[in-house]
């Protein structure tokens, strides 16, 4: 059983925390959800919204129940218990259909009306702050961006992560769109380190959201995937997001998952005329990156707009004359890997344009043959690395 306690608020700095003692088959802990200190009357501390979500994917695994010592809105507890759980368990075979035992208390009937959406400079988030600030979008038009410390990002120090991305973002896309920047903080990738984040994404997210559903009427979750590819991933949440959100909000805030309309090489089309795009996309896994690398995301980024025309757009995004000496190569990445969905978008488009290269397939052969043969001795080098030789 797991058994959540009664939510409190606790201060730390200049950050306020919404928390919540866990007994976890014996383990105890704290979760806790923050923000600023300006922001600590939206904090929902009446509650067990949030830490019911974020534990949710964790008892389902573990066929345990979620006992709860103070109440869950109505709608949300009616929600989980009757249509979320029971679709889960049945479709994914890791996950057990539990209960989340609890009193219900009326949803809230009001808050300030902020509509946001996470807020991380890659293709998916900026794209939907590219639709989403258009004055034709009202009432769903944007009043903030929010940056969630949920798990996301790469490791090392949090608070050096946050505050570089924080600046980064204030003196960059904030100042460019007038929008309000807000941090939640939580400790979910601390208390639950032996989780694998794509599996939990969308709990991990929507709790953050509903710690703070006194501010909250709207959240848009950008989505990696079209809506068509849809499915009940156990190692990623986000396929199915469009079941999962509307049954994680509550009557006042509601969640949607947005961008899976299209896929992605038509969202760096439509970037690629977006003005703060050319300043600001920041694809890279890296957080605290200043400019592009050669990891997966910025690679399928940047010959995705190579193969549309719009590369040269990005200069102050991406190193353009490490791209023009190294072509090939980048040409070759997609070709190797056109079996992953955004190198496959990048790698149909160079091959009906013409792009492709003979020295980037002959360049392609060899990678994949390095990749074969790291492949069949992954368990020796794996042991050398070890080693430390």
């Amino acid at each position: 059983m797991i058994s959540v306690g009664v939510p409190y608020i606790e201060q730390t700095g200049s950050r306020v925390y919404v928390c919540s003692n866990i007994c976890d088959n014996g383990n105890e802990y704290v979760i806790r959800f923050g923000t600023y200190s300006g922001y600590a009357p939206y904090l929902t501390a009446d509650r067990l919204d949030p830490f019911v979500v974020a534990l949710l994917p964790r008892a389902m695994r573990r066929n345990e129940i979620i006992k709860c010592e103070a109440p869950v809105s109505r709608s949300l507890l009616y929600q989980i218990n009757e249509y979320l759980v029971p679709v889960c368990s049945s479709r994914m075979k890791d996950y057990h259909l539990i209960k989340v035992e609890a009193g219900a208390v009326d949803d809230l009937t009001e808050n300030a009306g902020a509509v946001a959406t996470g807020y991380s400079g890659g293709v998916d988030s900026m794209h939907t702050v590219m639709n989403m600030t258009d004055p034709s979008v009202s009432p769903f038009k944007l009043t903030h961006l929010v940056i969630a410390n949920c798990g996301a990002y790469e490791g090392g120090n949090d608070e050096k992560k946050i505050s570089f991305y924080t600046d980064k973002a204030t003196n960059g896309i904030v100042k460019e769109t007038g929008l309000e920047l807000l941090l939640i903080d939580t400790n979910l990738h601390q208390v639950h380190n032996d989780e694998n984040y794509l599996s939990v994404i969308s709990y991990r997210l929507s709790s953050c959201v509903l710690a703070l559903q006194k501010l909250f009427s709207v959240y848009f979750i950008s989505t990696t995937y079209e809506f068509a590819k849809f499915s009940f991933d156990i190692n990623d949440s986000a396929y199915a997001d469009l079941f999962l959100l509307p049954y994680l909000s509550t009557r006042t805030t509601k969640l949607y998952s947005t961008g899976g309309q299209k896929p992605r090489i038509e969202k760096l089309r439509e970037l690629s005329d977006y003005e703060p795009a050319k300043r600001y996309l920041h694809p890279c896994i890296m957080t605290r990156r200043s400019r592009d690398c050669r990891c997966i995301k910025c690679v399928f980024t940047k010959v995705a707009l190579f193969a549309l025309g719009t590369l040269d757009r990005f200069g102050e995004v991406f190193d353009l004359d490490e791209f023009e000496k190294n072509k090939d190569w980048y040409i070759a990445q997609a070709i190797v890997n056109r079996n992953i969905i955004h190198y496959g978008e990048g790698y149909a488009l160079l091959k009906e344009k013409g792009m492709i290269t003979a020295r980037s397939i002959q360049m392609a052969k060899i990678i994949a043959a390095a990749q074969k043969v790291a492949d069949e001795h992954k368990d020796i080098i794996a042991g050398i690395k070890n080693e430390g030789r």
